[in-house]
């Protein structure tokens, strides 16, 4: 565990429970481990790290995601109830999606995709918003995100190649397209 000196530690354990009538993954981020679960069956998970940081819990349709913070340990036990760990969440600059992808879009994140999609997709261009961008088919997420990206590169990057902070801007967007939109349905084919 990583944790600044002096900062008190956090314990705890979660059991993610499947009662649905089919199966169901249960995804523990930013280690991306993948575990599916059978009706009835359950999943232990242990965590430790520096207090004041949040184990986040997402539930969607068919899946569970669950989030470590900075500094943070997780073990899942195996199918023999030994834990299994998982290397700490690496401190430092926020580069990990899950760290750098805001959870709704505010005004100004709106006002920038906007303004990029007229400029570089045009035919996808009209008022966005969050849920106007969900309802978008997995094609044209994929499109906005590449346009972004291409975005980043053209007007994002200072000299030195660094982000600015419209890089960084750009940056969020293309993580919240990729950790909040496109990860709905990974084993959906998307059409060239």
């Amino acid at each position: 565990m990583i944790r600044k000196p002096g900062q008190s530690v956090v314990h705890g354990t979660i059991v993610v429970r499947n009662y649905q009538p089919s199966k169901i993954k249960v995804i523990i981020e930013p280690w991306a481990n993948e575990y599916d679960l059978l009706p009835v069956e359950e999943l232990e998970i242990i965590y430790s790290g520096p207090n004041g940081g949040l184990f986040e819990i997402e539930s969607k349709p068919g899946q569970v995601i669950l989030y470590g913070w900075e500094g943070s340990i997780v073990y899942v036990k195996d199918g023999f109830g030994l834990p299994q760990p998982f290397p700490a969440t690496p401190p430092g600059p926020p580069s990990r999606r899950m760290e750098t992808a805001p959870k709704r879009l505010s005004y100004t994140f709106l006002d920038l995709l906007e303004k990029v999609v007229r400029q570089r997709c045009p035919d996808l261009s009209g008022p966005l918003n969050s849920r106007g961008i969900l309802a978008l088919p997995k094609k044209d997420l994929l499109r906005i995100a590449g346009s972004l990206a291409d975005e980043r590169c053209a007007s994002g990057l200072q000299p030195d190649r660094e982000p600015n902070d419209r890089g960084l801007q750009l940056q969020k967007l293309i993580d919240y397209l990729q950790v909040r939109v496109l990860r709905e349905d990974p084993k959906k084919e998307v059409p060239p």
